[in-house]
């Protein structure tokens, strides 16, 4: 993947462009992370949803999926070096 050089502050355009957002637990202890669906964020909040505006409601909605502690934090990344040894 080549490095995007532009602008991303939209859901569909950093689908478009290939970038992720990764949800954090923000429960002490905790901090799992893992790759949100794109999809699913699009389908709740809109293709045009200004996550630069908006991300602390995606933040309030994360659920960690392991203590289920509700609230997190979002990294945006293309595809790190994580993902890619992963696979995901």
């Amino acid at each position: 993947m080549k490095p995007y050089k532009g602008t991303v502050e939209t859901l569909g355009h950093m689908k478009l462009t290939g970038h992720v957002f990764w949800g954090h637990c923000a429960a002490p202890n905790c901090s799992r992370g893992r790759k949100l669906d794109m999809d699913k964020l699009i389908a709740i909040y809109g293709e045009d949803f200004d996550y630069v505006e908006g991300g602390d409601a995606i933040c309030a909605a994360f659920v960690c999926d392991r203590c289920r502690h509700k609230g997190g934090r979002l990294t945006m990344d293309g595809q790190s070096s994580y993902a890619k040894a992963k696979g995901v």
